[in-house]
């Protein structure tokens, strides 16, 4: 038999799923751009993968949700 799970165990697990999903992505974008300025020695290049990030993390998911909520 399965126990159903509390409103602050459903919280916390869900908060918990997000921080690492986030820190977890975090830590992959500054690996590759971390990766691409050893490689290149170029700041324009290492600028462009983080203004990347920054446009798809942030700007480009707060628009494409707020336009899809009801």
């Amino acid at each position: 038999m399965v126990e159903a799970m509390s409103a602050h165990q459903i919280f916390y697990r869900l908060l918990a799923n997000n921080t690492t999903a986030g820190v977890v992505n975090l830590f992959v974008w500054f690996s590759l751009t971390f990766w691409i300025f050893l490689e290149t020695n170029s700041v324009l290049i290492t600028s462009l993968v983080a203004g990347t990030f920054i446009f798809f993390g942030d700007g480009f998911g707060a628009t494409f949700w707020h336009g899809c909520r009801p």
